[in-house]
């Protein structure tokens, strides 16, 4: 404060030891006094965090002795003149990197010249020679055909498994446990030989729908698909049991999932 405003009197110093500080003050300027206060302030902060405050303390020491010099705005601007000074004796314009870019824009022809002469287009060797400019990812993505839904269901499910396991790797693994057991009424049953967990996450709803947007890509002529666990995808499973099929004729439902029937009294 002393030493931004000489002139003021401090309440709790006395006379005599202001002076004093005045005199230390003499020797460092504002901006050093500054520094050093706020590197010991930023010390304190540090010292109260960390494990070891002596080292946080013996930094904060050597950072204020090494304060670093800015140089003046004054200086700078000197050197720049002098750079220009010297490029203008070399015959050197000071504006070249501008005329540097127009030159990797080609030449600037006359308004005129150019009306009156057409472009001449490239030797059929410049051409060919010419680097292709990649598209965008999006229209990159978009120009790459799909491939073609298969008609073996097997094939067709794979490329089910790969799609998915692109999209959520963790459902794609789940899939990977699965089988296809057959293609009918356009429904693709796939036989499950995974645990609950796996039948528990073929049953969400966003997972079902991500499925069978894959499904409809990659296998011919399905367009949903179902699940059997591996005790049932024989002959005689549940899924083939008469009333089930009745039931999903009824509602134009499908079979998510299949769990062993209750004892009498449990879950009671």
């Amino acid at each position: 404060m002393l030493k931004a405003a000489p002139a003021t009197k401090l309440a709790d110093v006395p006379h005599a030891e202001a002076n004093e500080l005045r005199a230390l003050g003499e020797a460092a300027s504002l901006d050093d006094l500054l520094y050093v206060l706020r590197a010991f302030l930023d010390a304190d902060a540090a010292m109260r965090e960390s494990p070891h405050p002596r080292v946080e303390l013996e930094i904060a020491t050597v950072q204020a002795t090494r304060r670093p010099q800015p140089r003046a705005l004054e200086d700078v601007l000197r050197r720049v003149e002098e750079a220009e000074a010297r490029l203008r004796q070399q015959g050197v314009a000071v504006s070249a990197p501008a005329r540097a870019q127009e030159s990797l824009l080609g030449a600037v022809e006359p308004a005129g010249r150019r009306a009156a002469e057409p472009r001449r287009a490239p030797p059929p060797t410049e051409r060919a020679a010419a680097v292709p400019v990649a598209p965008p990812r999006g229209e990159a993505a978009a120009a790459t055909p799909a491939p073609a839904a298969s008609a073996d269901v097997t094939t067709g499910w794979q490329r089910v498994i790969e799609d998915v396991m692109r999209r959520k790797p963790t459902l794609g693994a789940v899939l990977a446990q699965t089988r296809p057991a057959g293609l009918r009424d356009r429904e693709l049953t796939v036989v499950l030989t995974g645990n609950h967990f796996h039948r528990e996450m073929l049953a969400d709803s966003a997972n079902r729908e991500l499925v069978t947007q894959a499904v409809r890509r990659h296998v011919a002529g399905a367009e949903r698909f179902g699940v059997v666990t591996e005790d049932e995808g024989g002959e005689g499973g549940a899924t083939e049991h008469p009333a089930v099929q009745a039931a999903m004729n009824e509602f134009q439902g499908e079979v998510v999932a299949v769990r062993p029937r209750l004892r009498e009294g449990e879950g009671q």
